[in-house]
């Protein structure tokens, strides 16, 4: 399957389908369709007013809050990158660890 996000804009659109280090399948409020490649189709085939009568205001009210939160959790996640970088400090940290350990344990034999 594909991921599809609809947004209200053509603007919203392609900052969505382009902003981003993964790109998405958008399709603007418009009827304009931007798929993952960057190629553009659609757009007004009639007034925004009528197409937007087929959605109830109420259930887009929920669904652009849930779109909120899902924007605001995605810019506090950690780059996949900083994960990495913080897992080899972890490893760089435990080996040296062990090797204190194993001198410790040394040390005490020799006493």
């Amino acid at each position: 399957g594909s991921d599809t996000i609809v947004c209200d804009t053509h603007e919203e659109a392609k900052r969505l389908t382009f902003g981003g280090e993964r790109r998405f399948k958008v399709v603007s409020l418009d009827g304009t369709m931007i798929r993952k490649s960057g190629e553009m189709t659609g757009g007004t085939s009639g007034s925004l007013e009528a197409k937007a009568s087929r959605f109830d205001a109420e259930e887009v009210a929920t669904l652009r809050a849930d779109r909120q939160a899902a924007e605001e959790s995605l810019t506090k996640l950690k780059p996949v990158a900083t994960f990495a970088m913080e897992e080899q400090e972890a490893q760089a940290r435990m080996t040296r660890l062990e090797r204190d350990l194993q001198y410790a344990a040394a040390d005490i034999k020799m006493c």
